[in-house]
Order: C-alpha cells, then sequence, then structure tokens
C-alpha cells in the first residue's frame, strides 16, 4: 500500500509539473482552438487541476492507504 500510494504521489506530481510548462508554451505562443479562439490554456488547466487534487487526495489518505484502514 505504501508503493502504491507513493507512485501514485508520485505520478500526479510528475504530470502536474509537465502540465505547467504545456500550460506556458500555450500562453506564451498564444495557442487557440481552431473554431472558437478560446486560449488552449483553459482546457488544459482541467488537466493540471485535476492531478494536483488527485496528488493532495492520497497525501491526505496516506495514512489509510498504509493502515488498509478505510473507516
Amino acid at each position: 500500500n505504501i508503493a502504491i500510494a507513493l507512485s501514485l504521489i508520485g505520478c500526479s506530481l510528475l504530470t502536474v509539473a509537465q502540465s505547467w510548462k504545456v500550460i506556458g508554451l500555450h500562453i506564451r505562443n498564444g495557442g487557440v482552438t481552431a473554431a472558437t479562439e478560446i486560449p488552449l490554456a483553459y482546457p488544459h488547466s482541467a488537466i493540471l487541476f485535476g492531478f494536483l487534487f488527485m496528488a493532495a487526495a492520497a497525501i491526505v489518505r496516506i495514512r489509510a492507504y498504509i493502515t488498509g484502514n478505510f473507516d
């Protein structure tokens, strides 16, 4: 359980870091969608926040993951 929790946290934080770089690229290059011209940073930020909250949830529940007690 420890390895699973740490792997989840590590992979989530790695995805957050890479997503942050991609959002920066979209902002610097002025990337927009083809049809509606919505900045691409907005939809891609959903990936950043989703994985950030997933890592936060794993950190909050790490004691339960370690002990196996999910009460």
